[in-house]
């Protein structure tokens, strides 16, 4: 089954991802731009991803002047 769902995701007939699943995805609002995990807004050249972690939970109003939230 398993094999299966790899192949599919592969071809991109599915969203099977075994590495993500304990992972959340968020959204940057003034982008639109949906990050996987939260670790990848990093690469954007956002600092720190758990500011964007609060600002997801409400802890914060905006994380490096944009607004985010999960997915």
């Amino acid at each position: 089954m398993i094999a299966k769902l790899k192949t599919c995701a592969e071809a991109g007939l599915c969203d099977y991802r075994p590495n993500y699943e304990k992972c959340k995805s968020v959204m940057c609002e003034e982008t639109g731009k949906i990050y996987v995990k939260i670790k990848d807004v990093k690469e954007d050249g956002y600092g720190n991803p758990s500011n964007v972690s609060c600002c997801c939970r409400g802890l914060r109003k905006t994380a490096y002047g944009m607004h985010w939230h999960y997915v």
